[in-house]
């Protein structure tokens, strides 16, 4: 007999309140490295009820007159990515929870495309996508990226894998 939990059923309802997505975003640069990675995210937020967490390592990560309301700050100085992402991962609210780094810049539809996708496949774990290097100023900036990213360049197969880009560009139920 297969012991494993049946999805559907043991799922707990989401209330109204609940997030249907929380984006975790960890930062250990100073500002402004991560401004282009929220402005990117400012215009996402509408039918789908988004959380947006910045947990920063650094003390210097989003100051407070930056303009970006809403915004839930958490802070760790001195925290690793890992560190701060597990954090930020630990307090998040939604359904569905999503990583970014700092330094990336994000579709203007990639939190409809997240939820879209979740909703479509509810009994996938983990949805990972295309990621483009944002880093291109020297030739080591390529390296680090070709070695660790290139399989996830455009373009993707779509359906099933047996991997998913790291950290900047996956999302979990």
């Amino acid at each position: 007999m297969d012991s494993r939990p049946n999805l559907k059923s043991d799922k707990i309802p989401r209330s109204a309140e609940q997030p249907m997505l929380s984006v975790v975003i960890a930062t250990v640069d100073p500002w402004p490295q991560i401004k282009e990675c929220l402005e990117s995210l400012t215009y996402q937020v509408g039918d789908i009820k988004i959380e947006v967490m910045v947990v920063d390592g650094h003390g210097e990560g989003l100051p407070e007159d930056q303009g970006f309301s809403g915004i839930i700050r958490m802070q760790e100085i001195g925290a690793s990515v890992f560190r701060l992402r597990a954090l930020g991962l630990s307090k998040a609210n939604g359904e569905i929870v999503a990583f970014t780094e700092d330094h990336c810049k994000v579709a203007p539809d990639w939190c409809k495309q997240i939820v879209d996708l979740h909703t479509a496949y509810p009994n996938v774990a983990a949805i990972g996508g295309v990621v483009e290097n944002g880093a291109t100023a020297s030739l080591l900036d390529w390296v680090h990226f070709l070695i660790a990213k290139g399989p996830f360049m455009k373009p993707v197969r779509k359906g099933e894998s047996q991997s998913v880009t790291g950290q900047e560009n996956v999302s979990f139920k």
